[in-house]
């Protein structure tokens, strides 16, 4: 298992490249890259909340708590006066903060179904039906949203799965391999069918999936391969098109 520098390290570096290319391709704002990285940051580390005292739990559940609530304010900023936008922001964070991650806690397992392909699916899901739904993202950057955080989140199961295997003096395969990269726990199988019941629910929630055939028309593709390489000297400032 790989420790919490580690998947924080992986996740930042790789979404970094993965938001710029999106960038270069002309499917998100200057500002937008920013959100794709920072969910691909969170999805990174957000597979380690099922361990009661990680670094991630805390994290995460800080940051999760944070931005609820300031969704929850800014969704109701005409209706309400500033006292009372406070008031909502402390509740909403105090309930996600302090309340939820005791619920957590309970009922994940290190290295359960939170440490899943099924999870992370329905990770992407969930970011994706919040930024369209609650934050009013349109279609296309709700989903790329979701796909960053799916992403994030399987950079962190794969990063495990490596760290199974130990390449030092000899080849020694620990007994953790195969626990993190898996379609679900069916251990637990309970916990598999409320997650497939929640992959199927939240997909009902998401925009239309034709919004996803924006992200791989041919001319994003061409503008992708056009920029991928200086088109003369390398470092020689010209504009890009």
């Amino acid at each position: 298992m790989a420790n919490f520098q580690a998947h924080l390290s992986a996740a930042a570096a790789l979404s970094g490249l993965a938001s710029m290319t999106c960038l270069s391709m002309e499917l998100v704002s200057p500002n937008e890259v920013f959100f794709l990285w920072g969910v691909g940051v969170i999805g990174g580390i957000l597979p380690d909340v099922d361990s009661n005292h990680s670094t991630s739990l805390q994290l995460i559940f800080t940051l999760l708590a944070t931005i609820i609530a300031f969704a929850a304010s800014v969704h109701h900023i005409h209706y309400f006066s500033i006292v009372e936008l406070w008031i909502i922001w402390g509740i909403v964070y105090a309930l996600v903060r302090y309340v939820v991650i005791i619920f957590i806690k309970k009922l994940t397992l290190h290295r359960g179904t939170f440490h899943s392909l099924g999870m992370a699916l329905l990770f992407g899901f969930i970011i994706t039906v919040f930024s369209f739904r609650l934050l009013n993202a349109n279609a296309v950057f709700a989903w790329l949203l979701g796909l960053f955080a799916a992403f994030g989140f399987t950079i962190h199961l794969l990063l495990d799965e490596a760290n199974s295997i130990e390449l030092k003096d000899k080849i020694r395969v620990k007994r953790s391999l195969g626990t993190a990269i898996k379609l679900l726990d069916w251990k637990d199988k309970t916990a598999s069918v409320i997650m497939i019941i929640s992959i199927i629910l939240m997909f009902s929630l998401t925009p239309e999936i034709n919004a996803l055939k924006q992200l791989f028309n041919q001319n994003q593709w061409h503008t992708f391969s056009q920029n991928i390489l200086p088109k003369e000297r390398w470092f020689q400032p010209h504009p890009i098109k």
